[in-house]
């Protein structure tokens, strides 16, 4: 990733109060391991292409889980979703 993203990228983990480690523990949680990382980047294009429905799908599935329900009545899931594309489309 370039600087630039990646200090894009370190501010927004601030912003939300995302640490190195709570990265860690949910890459260990759903068990991601590097052939998964190769597997991601080989069809970022395509998703990054249909990012916007894809968000659209993927928050739309989340608002119909009662677990998931708490994190819409915040402003945080609005600015999550406008700008979930944007900063997809704008790493390398």
């Amino acid at each position: 990733m370039a600087d630039q993203s990646g200090t894009a990228g370190h501010a927004l983990m601030q912003q939300m109060g995302i640490t190195t480690e709570n990265i860690e523990r949910r890459k260990r949680v759903v068990g991601l391991c590097p052939g998964d990382l190769a597997r991601i980047a080989a069809i970022r294009d395509t998703v990054v292409g249909d990012c916007e429905q894809y968000t659209s799908q993927f928050f739309d599935f989340l608002a119909s889980l009662e677990e998931a329900r708490p994190l819409f009545s915040s402003r945080a899931s609005s600015w999550a979703r406008s700008t979930t594309c944007s900063r997809r489309s704008a790493a390398p």
